[in-house]
């Protein structure tokens, strides 16, 4: 067991023998050589000219890329650079004294290739390779046509996305 899985477990955030049981399947199955040509799956400075268009505090382009990046975190989909780093944002984040948006800011808006674990690598290649989570990001919070940077960083939202998350993490298996 990992140091942030017993962290996490100490803290009451331990996941469910079914959760368990599905990061196992998924290591297990997906033995393929991680595709190391996509080095970046999101920025938010990309989002920055859309969120100003909309008038939007600056603070929103951090939104869609944190909740991501926050449940890569609680799944241990991270690199231990990314704990020595960043530990003490990250334990905020999992004790829920930080939001998502916060640690993603924290982290430079950057969520990339180097930031993950073999097994978060590639998740997120599968994940990305179909263009699914901006469209999951989308249909879960019924925003289209810019309206994604809207949503709040608020734990509501985000444990809404993790269900889904999950989802794809078992459809990957």
């Amino acid at each position: 067991m990992s140091i942030m899985r017993s962290i996490q477990r100490m803290f009451g955030r331990g996941n469910s023998d079914e959760d368990e049981l599905a990061i196992e399947n998924f290591k297990k199955r997906r033995k393929a050589p991680v595709d190391r040509a996509v080095s970046s799956f999101d920025r938010a400075d990309w989002h920055y000219d859309s969120v100003r268009q909309q008038g939007l505090p600056d603070g929103q382009m951090y939104v869609p890329g944190g909740m991501l990046l926050g449940w890569l975190v609680e799944r241990e989909f991270v690199s231990d650079e990314m704990y020595e780093l960043y530990g003490e944002e990250i334990d905020d984040f999992l004790n829920r004294r930080i939001g998502a948006a916060d640690l993603y800011q924290a982290v430079d808006g950057k969520l990339n290739q180097e930031m993950l674990s073999r097994e978060g690598s590639r998740f997120m290649h599968y994940y990305f390779s179909g263009g699914n989570y901006f469209t999951d990001y989308e249909n879960i919070f019924n925003a289209r046509q810019g309206a994604q940077y809207s949503v709040q960083d608020t734990w509501q939202n985000y444990e809404m996305l993790c269900k889904v998350l999950e989802g794809r993490l078992r459809e990957c298996g």
